[in-house]
């Protein structure tokens, strides 16, 4: 009887470092998959800041979302890459809560600001002529990118 438990411990810690590598490997492969995503972002930026043609409001809205998608990227890669370390119990709390604050966050203000750019572009479709929001367009982009921030 003491050789069949200590058969199940020692199959149980086999088990275990099955799913340590596992765990292990996809730390790896999602903080790689992170970094790439980054990369593309950054790039992505640099042709919205360098080109003229993208500098009206709804590209300066896509513009917020690539900065939010990079920080959540960075966050998340970096996260992925410290994961794969031994890390304390203590660390892997902060680390998750910081990991978590900042994907939500960036999800939060890409979603809100595609929300914006759809009632942007309602208003250049729709109603052209509106000259109230025409005048204000720029006070409008402001104060919603504070508003925006804010609730994320």
């Amino acid at each position: 009887m003491v050789n069949l438990f200590s058969h199940n411990i020692s199959n149980s810690n086999a088990i275990n470092n099955i799913y340590n590598i596992i765990y292990d490997y996809a730390s790896l492969i999602s903080g790689v998959l992170s970094i790439i995503g980054c990369s593309l972002n950054l790039f992505l930026l640099y042709i919205l800041i360098r080109d003229k043609q993208f500098h009206t409001v709804s590209y300066k809205l896509i513009r917020i979302s690539v900065i939010s998608d990079i920080l959540s990227s960075f966050t998340i890669g970096t996260g992925c890459l410290l994961i794969s370390y031994e890390f304390t119990y203590d660390g892997g709390i902060i680390l998750c809560r910081v990991v978590i604050f900042f994907t939500f966050t960036s999800n939060g203000v890409s979603i809100l600001n595609l929300c914006l750019i759809a009632i942007d572009r309602y208003f250049a479709i729709v109603k052209p002529f509106y000259r109230r929001y025409h005048r204000r367009r720029k006070q409008i982009f402001y104060l919603s990118q504070i508003f925006v921030w804010t609730i994320s």
